[in-house]
């Protein structure tokens, strides 16, 4: 179960601008927690939505928060999450937020997860996950598979699959 909550995660990366940035009610988790500590909080509702799209409520994850000193609100600063399950198996997720309005009038924000799949296979990890992801070519002898301003490298690793997926998000609320 745990790896489809977040495999979900890793598969919609529309879904940051449904149904989850509308709830009025959350008022955010580890990642903005982080950001508010450094001060970094010019986009803070774009990140608050990405925190509540990654941990949701739940208080066993945790993040931090890298940001220039000076001037913090206004400038570029990054946060790395680790998700933990049931099972203590941990999922990872990057960030950077570009605190300037893009062309949406909204901060920008990409992303990048890491999660492990033991046990299975990178040929199963696409087909349950990825594959309405379309294949783009080889980096490094890998393969790359994409999806809207989503981009997903599997890795098979002795009968598990590492994936890495990147993204950018720029319409969120």
């Amino acid at each position: 179960m745990k790896k489809l909550v977040l495999a979900s995660l890793l598969a919609c990366p529309l879904m940051l601008n449904t149904a989850i940035a509308t709830d009025e009610e959350y008022k955010g988790g580890p990642i903005t927690e982080s950001a508010i500590e450094y001060g970094a909080t010019k986009c803070i509702n774009q990140v608050r939505t990405v925190d509540k799209y990654i941990n949701g409520t739940n208080p066993r994850n945790g993040a931090w928060t890298t940001a220039p000193k000076e001037n913090t609100a206004n400038r570029y600063y990054a946060f790395f999450n680790l998700k933990r399950f049931e099972d203590d198996t941990t999922g990872f997720a990057h960030g950077t937020v570009i605190p300037q309005p893009g062309n949406t009038g909204r901060c920008d924000v990409s992303m990048m997860h890491v999660v492990t799949f033991p046990n299975q296979s990178c040929i199963s990890v696409r087909e349950r996950f990825f594959k309405d992801y379309e294949y783009i070519g080889e980096v490094a002898g890998k393969p790359i598979y994409s999806k809207d301003m989503s981009k997903v490298a599997l890795e098979d690793l002795t009968g598990s699959c590492v994936i890495v997926r990147s993204e950018v998000t720029n319409n969120l609320p």
